[in-house]
């Protein structure tokens, strides 16, 4: 008898909008602090609370908004790992178009929030 992995529905196309991005990054910024004072892309100061239950929190408000069964969100904080890692860090080489406007994407609504400063948004020329 072969046993059928249930998958995770991906996140609807759209729904990280520049207005989604803009109010992650704020609130992170409200939480957190800016990513100035922060250890590193994953770690805020300890102070002011842990990441990851943060995300938690973060990722149940966008599946009540969606209105998504809890088993069909269970990669929320994923998600909101890529959207802070595209954010915050240097892309060396991206692997396709669809990488290159999430990393965009994330750096303008970052810098809009306040999340980060020009000197986070590194000196790239794409090839």
């Amino acid at each position: 008898m072969t046993v059928k992995k249930k998958r995770t529905k991906r996140l609807p196309n759209g729904f990280w909008s520049h207005n989604r991005r803009v109010d992650y990054y704020t609130r992170l910024k409200k939480k957190f602090g800016p990513y100035s004072e922060w250890h590193s892309p994953s770690k805020p100061p300890e102070k002011k609370g842990n990441l990851k239950q943060y995300q938690q929190q973060v990722g149940n408000l966008y599946q009540h908004q969606l209105d998504t069964p809890a088993d069909e969100w269970r990669n929320a904080q994923g998600a909101l790992n890529n959207q802070l890692a595209f954010a915050v860090t240097t892309q060396p080489n991206f692997g396709n178009q669809s990488m290159v406007l999430n990393w965009m994407g994330n750096v303008i609504a970052a810098k809009e929030a306040g999340f980060i400063t020009n000197k986070h948004i590194p000196d790239l020329v794409l090839k």
